[in-house]
């Protein structure tokens, strides 16, 4: 016989056994299975709130476990220094406005150069970019939710100094939890 032969020529002197094989049709049932294991819920979605400018903390208006909507004050810092810098800023421009305005005036009469002209022009444009970003400055004393969620974490006290990029608060959004289960090897096969 063929299986006789073959087995042979392998070097073997008996035939491969045969190993018998019963073929089931595919149904689709419920696979059922138990594993009992142990999983942390997080927030799906959560932010590090971060100062973006140095002062004070004057204001704390949430604590841990506050829910929060987006845009709703967190803390404000001191805005002593920043409007200061701001009403330096503004008296700059206003000079420089009034710089620019004269010289436009006697450059159309052809009194001053064109050099002397664009150097003023562009002074007044650095001042009045320097007020905008005083505003900046004076707009960031207020720190807010970036997004709805709950204070889960607070990072600061009254009093304390923040500066630029520290972290403030955490925010989370509670809505969209998450379970990350870690399955043991062994187990796989229950799952």
């Amino acid at each position: 016989s063929d299986q006789h032969r073959r087995g042979r020529e392998r070097g073997g002197s008996r035939p491969a056994a045969a190993i018998p094989v019963k073929a089931e049709p595919v149904v689709r049932g419920d696979l059922l299975a138990h594993l009992e294991t142990y999983a942390r819920l997080e927030a799906e979605r959560r932010v590090t709130v971060l100062s973006r400018t140095t002062g004070l903390v004057e204001r704390l208006r949430v604590e841990e476990g506050d829910a929060v909507r987006a845009g709703q004050v967190l803390v404000e810092l001191n805005q002593e220094e920043a409007s200061l810098q701001l009403r330096q800023a503004q008296a700059a421009n206003s000079e420089a406005k009034a710089n620019f305005e004269r010289i436009r005036n006697l450059h159309q009469s052809n009194m001053v150069s064109q050099v002397e002209f664009e150097a003023t022009r562009l002074s007044y444009e650095n001042t009045r970019i320097g007020t905008e970003e005083a505003e900046l400055n004076l707009a960031h004393t207020t720190i807010r939710a970036p997004m709805a969620g709950v204070i889960t974490q607070r990072l600061v006290e009254l009093g304390d100094l923040v500066r630029g990029n520290q972290e403030i608060f955490v925010v989370a959004d509670l809505d969209l939890l998450l379970a990350r289960v870690f399955v043991p090897e062994r187990s796989m096969y229950q799952v």
